[in-house]
């Protein structure tokens, strides 16, 4: 019940110490890959979607419970029109697919009143790891599946198309594309996205800014350093299993998130075995991960 009902979530959460939680939907995230060849029907399929759920749980339940409707980029006017309805509802986060828009990047110029009404609004930007369309672009040309089910991604599709490709890849645009330049106030959490990928991609943007720096630059130019940028404008939730040093060592441990995908097997049943993995923390630091650095993020 605790997945369909807010109040029996809200139950549940007392019972095991949880104070406050982002709460994203977990196959409506992968539904836009089937409908992008039309945008319309996108966008009113992800409408229908928002209205349901703002409807059965509310944008922002109990000041506890914070909801992500989700929009899809690919018509930009439909994006500003359901963008405007959903912070008129008093949202505070909302959830785009990690990837490209069609073909365009999300941080293009095309995009600019959208992020406008975000930032006005004062939202929070999700990325949770959805069905990006990479396998049917990228992995079915190595001989995978353009279309495996939640239970058959491959090892190889995992690796290269479904897990941290289409998360670096957006990030890289946000920051490349220079949307962080033009709207400074923004703020983007990665969510099940895992943070193996975190060191890699703040190294690779700071020498190839170097490297493509005679080339056009879609949105402006890039000012400051890449991995700068994303130290002021990301957040990562890493998976429990991994490594927090790394992303700490990046990021900052202000920019570290506590999450859990219980009942998926890259969750944690019992929210206190989060801090297994954070021995080597001090209990300042472990703090802003389970709890303060959320909180930071809340309106």
């Amino acid at each position: 019940p605790q997945y369909n009902d807010p109040q029996a979530r809200l139950a549940w959460m007392d019972d095991h110490h949880v104070e406050f939680a982002i709460v994203v939907p977990s196959l409506g995230g992968v539904v836009e890959t089937y409908m992008e060849h039309d945008p319309e029907q996108t966008a009113l399929n992800l409408h229908a979607f928002n209205r349901w759920l703002d409807d059965d749980w509310g944008f922002v339940h109990r000041d506890r419970i914070f909801t992500t409707p989700m929009v899809s980029l690919l018509d930009p006017d439909k994006a500003l029109d359901e963008i405007r309805w959903i912070a008129a509802r008093g949202a505070k986060f909302v959830h785009l697919r990690p990837g490209p828009a069609g073909n365009r990047s999300p941080a293009d110029p095309v995009f600019d009143p959208f992020w406008q009404c975000v930032v006005d609004a004062g939202i929070k930007v999700v990325l949770h790891i959805s069905e990006s369309s990479y396998n049917r672009h990228a992995s079915a040309r190595w001989s995978e599946q353009p279309h495996p089910n939640a239970w058959s991604i491959s090892a190889f599709q995992w690796t290269t198309s479904y897990g941290d490709r289409p998360i670096m890849d957006t990030i890289a645009a946000l920051v490349l594309h220079n949307l962080f330049g033009r709207f400074p106030d923004l703020q983007v959490i990665s969510l099940e996205n895992g943070s193996l990928w975190v060191p890699y991609l703040a190294a690779a943007m700071d020498k190839m800014k170097g490297m493509g720096r005679n080339s056009p630059w879609i949105g402006g130019r890039v000012v400051d350093r890449p991995s700068d940028i994303i130290r002021h404008h990301v957040s990562v939730s890493p998976f429990h299993e991994e490594n927090h040093r790394p992303v700490v060592d990046v990021l900052g441990i202000d920019r570290v998130l506590f999450g859990s995908d219980y009942p998926h097997p890259e969750g944690v049943a019992e929210p206190r075995q989060y801090l297994d993995g954070l021995a080597e923390f001090d209990d300042a630091a472990v703090r802003r991960i389970m709890r303060d650095n959320l909180v930071a993020l809340l309106p």
